[in-house]
């Protein structure tokens, strides 16, 4: 619905509010959750639009909204449909107004530090009774300036200072932060320094609406929230996918001589060209990979990587497709190679047809709506959101180096011609772990980015997981696999629920770039191991299959589960959701299976060294 992707015109959504809502009512969703919005202020509209951005990335969102006013009783205290409706996440929409500005100039330095220390103080309370009551989310504003300056330009400077004194509770909001992981911040501070003060303020809408914010600016902060949720459940991006040509530089390399083409500082537009790679690098710094889909030799077309103002080189890119065939092939090749799904990808290319031709024949991908200039691509891409991020572990920092080293991996393959020698040579390690507050990060996002080895496709929150790991009836594995070439980092998740006899596979997912090593059967082994020694007789695992995931669909057959028709659903468990229920059930009996002596590929497991954490 290209009415709403960014830049989109805020006067024409909000016109149109109603037809975009009928439009997208029998949009499909993929994921359904709880919101709350607890303002200071109204928000109404806030959440109007914020379901209009969630729908149309496929999350439906159900709403909850305080009374005006009453956002601090309700986190703090509850109320009765708050308790009923029980949210996933929780929005708390304040700012300047709740900011406890010092109103004066003669308070002592000691004294504002205080204020701004129980200003902080009092978000804190709200943050840990909600985080009592319903484990949630919470996505939490900063503050933006407000719209006076009494001092001007000394108010940056004095310790009274307004702008001074927001300045200096949004660093300590940043630190105090760092202490509460399940709180996501919505930096209204950047936005509404991007819109601008002028169009975000607006006297008139506060006093006869009681909006914090101009009515205009309202979808652009909708738009910053969605972008939040979407990185909460793990719906961002992975992959940018790049031309060449009149993209990562300007004129065309096929035609012209390197040092013609516009990039760098003897051309205007050249040094537009050369921020843009800047921009690029950073997303590949904290994660993204990025990849070339080129219409060209691949000789010729890495020639303006050489070019001695080119901040990328083909180092940086984990694929590169350059060749004559259509894009809409490169971007399937690229999926292939780094196992991901083509949803997954940003293309960038500033040929419309070849756009229109992705979004023609790789719908599911997302395309960077630029234009022909070169100056609007940073800031489509930055502001579009589509790598919005909530946390950065150390598997993102290390991403782009771990498929380097992936290829590195491939290419020794090549050189065996027995698969089990290949294995043995890679001298595995697997280190097993529960699931804990070291890992915590990385594991949430492997379970909302997992899609293909992914049994359920179940998707948590970070609170939702610590959640489980508060209860006896939950038992957990992750497992980190190492080799001769790197750390592959964690990689695989199991979480098994217990019940009586019984324990069902809640979760079962792996990183695909770590297939056919034996992972999934040492962990099986240790699930079985520890089943044993908990008096559990059965274990369960079920498959719920979905467009991604159909590379598992035989993998409980594989590890010598059987397939069976649960009679009367068991729903504290998991087990079955009624006969027209597409999901597949498997069971194995403890002591009477021949797993794993007997399962597909169990010779794989004796090339990993298994050490316990």
């Amino acid at each position: 619905m290209e009415i709403l992707d960014y830049p989109f015109d805020s006067a024409q959504l909000i016109r149109k509010k109603k037809s975009i809502l009928k439009e997208l009512h029998n949009y499909d969703t993929q994921l359904e959750k709880k919101i709350a919005f607890l303002g200071s202020s109204s928000t109404q509209e806030i959440a109007e639009f914020t379901k209009i951005f969630a729908k149309k990335n496929k999350i439906k969102l159900h709403s909850y909204e305080s009374l005006y006013g009453r956002y601090y009783e309700d986190a703090l205290f509850s109320n009765e449909e708050l308790n009923k409706f029980h949210p996933d996440i929780a929005y708390i929409h304040t700012g300047w107004r709740d900011a406890n500005l010092p109103d004066r100039y003669n308070f002592s330095n000691e004294e504002i530090n205080t204020r701004a220390e129980e200003t902080i103080n009092r978000f804190e309370k709200m943050w840990s009774a909600l985080k009592e009551r319903f484990n949630c989310e919470i996505i939490q504003n900063n503050f933006e300036q407000p719209p006076f300056r009494p001092l001007g330009n000394l108010e940056f400077v004095h310790h009274c200072g307004v702008v001074n004194y927001i300045n200096k509770l949004n660093l300590l909001l940043s630190e105090r932060l760092k202490n509460f992981t399940w709180i996501k911040i919505n930096d209204i501070h950047y936005l509404s320094a991007k819109i601008g003060l002028d169009n975000w303020h607006d006297i008139n809408t506060w006093a006869q609406y009681k909006y914090a914010l101009k009515y205009e600016a309202i979808p652009s902060l909708s738009f910053q929230i969605s972008n939040i949720i979407n990185g909460v459940v793990g719906k961002s991006k992975k992959v940018c996918v790049l031309d060449l040509d009149n993209t990562l530089w300007g004129g065309v390399i096929g035609d012209d001589h390197i040092d013609q083409i516009k990039l760098g500082p003897n051309f205007p537009v050249g040094e537009i060209y050369s921020e843009f790679q800047e921009y690029v690098t950073r997303l590949k710094s904290r994660g993204v990979l990025l990849a070339i889909a080129s219409k060209n030799q691949e000789e010729n077309a890495l020639k303006g990587l050489a070019h001695p103002h080119s901040r990328l080189k083909p180092s940086d890119f984990s694929v590169i497709e350059a060749h004559w065939e259509p894009k809409s092939t490169s971007l399937k090749n690229i999926a292939s190679t780094l196992d991901l799904n083509v949803d997954s990808m940003v293309f960038i290319d500033d040929n419309p047809a070849e756009r229109e031709i992705i979004k023609q024949q790789c719908p599911s991908s997302t395309v960077l709506n630029i234009d022909s200039n070169a100056e609007g691509y940073l800031k489509m891409l930055d502001q579009s959101g589509f790598f919005e991020t909530t946390h950065l572990t150390n598997e993102d920092l290390k991403r782009s180096e771990l498929y380097a080293q992936r290829k590195e991996i491939l290419r020794e393959a090549n050189n065996w011609d027995n698969y089990s020698d290949y294995l043995k040579s890679l001298q595995m390690k697997l280190l097993i772990s529960p699931i804990n507050h070291g890992n915590l990060e990385r594991v949430v996002q492997l379970i909302n980015k997992t899609n293909q080895f992914n049994l359920r496709t179940k998707r948590y929150t970070e609170t939702d997981v610590m959640k489980m790991l508060s209860s006896s009836n939950y038992q957990t594995y992750t497992a980190i696999l190492q080799d001769k070439f790197s750390d592959h980092g964690l990689i695989s998740i199991i979480i098994l629920k217990i019940e009586k006899e019984i324990a069902f596979i809640d979760t079962f997912l792996m990183s695909c770039r770590v297939l056919k090593r034996g992972v999934e059967i040492a962990l099986m082994k240790q699930v079985i191991d520890f089943c044993e020694g908990r008096g559990v007789s059965t274990i369960v695992g079920e498959y719920i299959p979905t467009e991604k995931n159909q590379m598992v669909k035989n993998l409980y057959e594989e590890l010598m589960f059987s397939m069976f028709q649960p009679h009367t659903p068991d729903q504290s468990i998991g087990i079955g959701t009624g006969v027209d229920s597409k999901s597949v059930h498997w069971k194995l009996e403890i002591g009477q299976s021949q797993f794993p002596s007997q399962s597909q590929n169990n010779k794989y497991q004796h090339f990993l060294e298994i050490v316990f954490l």
